[in-house]
């Protein structure tokens, strides 16, 4: 069974940190507590490399704005034994951000949206602006016309605006309801939440009221995940991550009903 997931986000949202915490659970996890298993990748060169750059505290070097990653990994369902084929492509953020400003997408990655089952689409509350206002969003989002998305002049939004268009194309693209799992990266920012879509609703609230209005369209999960577990920039809490016995100790998920794992495979099911 194929199942092909698409990966957006703009730059630091976590894409490359979840990419290689999900590696490095998979090639060195050697417990029963996982949802998925590893029969194989098709570039296992890459997955290496983001995944010692992970276990060894080291903030994920950013992806190449030209550089395109189709990863796809061989999973194995643990209680079923049943196959799965996982498509996940990895991309700079800022060419998310490029469909934005310059008004193209290119045919292929056009291709992969329209077609794929699911898009994880990364958020990183804490390199957002709180104060994101409705006149942001340029008009032709507010006034939610199908006719035509026409792309906004101004070349810089504020990042909720920017990810308030980047679901209206893709709603446009796909022109029918849309499976979307939101994921809310550095979890371990914020212990006083219970919930992930309490942090969107909080602290990201115009993207979170965009999805809730659009409930119709937008078939919403809502995931928490620390992929490093601490905040790297802090030295006393890099050190405290390096001295792990088990790395995957580190790795924090919280799923839509707020139970808390470190099985990153979950994310997947």
């Amino acid at each position: 069974m194929n199942k092909e997931y698409y990966i957006i986000g703009l730059p630091d949202s976590g894409k490359t940190s979840f990419i290689g915490a999900l590696g490095y659970f998979l090639i060195s996890n050697e417990t029963n507590d996982s949802a998925f298993y590893l029969d194989n990748t098709n570039d296992m060169d890459y997955i290496s490399q983001v995944a010692e750059q992970w276990v060894k505290c080291e903030k994920a070097i950013r992806t190449n704005e030209t550089a395109f990653y189709n990863i796809s990994l061989n999973l194995r369902n643990k209680e079923t034994d049943s196959q799965i084929n996982v498509s996940l492509p990895d991309q700079s953020g800022e060419t998310f951000r490029h469909i934005i400003n310059r008004k193209a997408i290119d045919e292929e990655m056009y291709k992969q949206l329209s077609e794929c089952g699911e898009i994880l689409i990364f958020i990183n509350p804490s390199r957002i602006k709180r104060d994101a206002l409705i006149p942001d969003i340029p008009e032709e989002i507010r006034t939610e016309t199908d006719a035509k998305v026409e792309m906004t002049s101004v070349s810089h939004l504020n990042i909720q605006a920017e990810y308030v268009q980047m679901l209206q194309y893709l709603y446009y693209i796909r022109k029918d309801s849309i499976n979307v799992k939101i994921i809310v990266s550095a979890w371990d920012m914020y212990p006083e939440y219970e919930l992930p879509e309490e942090v969107l609703k909080d602290r990201v609230p115009l993207v979170w009221q965009y999805l809730h209005t659009n409930e119709e369209q937008f078939h919403c999960e809502y995931w928490g995940i620390s992929a490093q577990g601490g905040n790297l920039d802090i030295e006393k809490e890099k050190q405290k991550l390096l001295e792990y016995e088990n790395n995957i100790e580190r790795i924090i998920v919280v799923n839509h009903r707020g139970e808390k794992s470190n099985d990153i495979t979950s994310i997947l099911a």
